[in-house]
């Protein structure tokens, strides 16, 4: 009976955060941890086994909440400002990848080592360390890829990377 409220928890947990506009903050869920390991060791004494496997339940679905929120933090932390997009900023990094030949030029991924921004202009908000860069598009500068493992500077415009809704296929935004 425990098993399967546990089981039934980790499920619950994981869909309620799921559905969630943004994370739950990671000491709410926290608190209401502690409340419900103290409700449950009052309880748990003198409860019958039903109401046990609802203690089970409960907690089990509160961590597993706590767990897709702190891992949901960790990847929003490294996700690029929607104050930032569209903004022009330069780049310092070294290309982190073979570059990639495009027929009007070609992309890249660049390791940031440094943002600055261009005058009038401010960066504020979370950056991230890894972008994919596309370029080159000049007819004049054939032949002037980067190469893997040079350190470049760049003037880059800047976009989050957005790919279609499929719900039960590739998830192309996750992928970029």
């Amino acid at each position: 009976m425990r098993i399967l409220a546990l089981s039934f928890g980790v499920i619950t947990g994981t869909a309620l955060q799921g559905v969630q506009p943004e994370p739950w903050p990671l000491s709410a869920l926290g608190g209401a941890a502690l409340l419900l390991l103290f409700g449950a060791w009052a309880d748990g004494r003198w409860a019958p086994r039903p109401r046990q496997a609802l203690w089970v339940w409960a907690l089990a679905s509160l961590l597993a909440a706590a767990g897709v929120s702190w891992r949901s933090q960790q990847q929003l932390a490294g996700a690029l400002a929607t104050a930032m997009e569209g903004q022009v900023v330069w780049l310092e990094g070294c290309v982190d990848s073979l570059p990639q030949g495009q027929p009007p030029g070609w992309r890249l991924e660049l390791e940031v080592t440094h943002w600055r921004a261009l005058p009038n202009q401010t960066l504020s908000g979370p950056r991230p360390t890894r972008v994919l860069l596309t370029g080159g598009y000049d007819p004049e500068s054939e032949g002037s890829a980067p190469a893997a493992g040079e350190c470049w500077g760049f003037a880059a415009r800047l976009k989050a990377p957005h790919g279609n809704r499929n719900p039960h296929g590739f998830d192309a935004e996750l992928w970029l």
